[in-house]
């Protein structure tokens, strides 16, 4: 009789041993799974990043190109050395069909999916970057 309720302690005890490892070993996976999938977001973050970098990159080379090519005729050729609102709107239209060509991969299908608003600001940024900015200030000598 004594050996019935022993084998039925130690069934009961081995059947909690076995519920706290499983239990263990569960939330340990569950742990892993999290760390895995913040791995997943942090490199879609850089990768996301560099695309994004890419596609500036690109664009900033489909303006250095216009600027060389188009920008310059045309203000040789206009009577006050001046560009149109047309001549502006055509030029920013031709740097991004350059990015466009220039660019691949998901540097491409972000300047694909950027709004032509969202490219034209960075367009009139990196513009006004390569402008030249003086931080001298005038000296009035009495």
């Amino acid at each position: 009789m004594w050996q019935l309720v022993l084998t039925n302690v130690l069934i009961g005890f081995a059947t909690a041993v076995v519920g706290v490892i499983g239990k263990a070993i569960n939330d340990w996976t569950k742990r892993q799974k999290v760390q895995v999938e913040a791995n997943i977001v942090s490199d879609k973050v850089w990768q996301t990043r560099e695309a994004i970098q890419a596609a500036k990159v690109a664009l900033a080379s489909g303006v250095t190109s216009v600027g060389t090519t188009f920008i310059e005729k045309v203000r040789e050729g206009a009577e006050d050395g001046k560009l149109t609102q047309k001549d502006i709107e055509l030029a920013r239209d031709m740097a991004i069909a350059e990015a466009t060509e220039i660019a691949t991969g998901p540097a491409l299908e972000l300047l694909s999916t950027w709004s032509r608003n969202a490219l034209v600001s960075l367009i009139n940024g990196i513009v006004e970057d390569r402008k030249p900015h003086s931080t001298l200030q005038p000296i009035n000598i009495d």
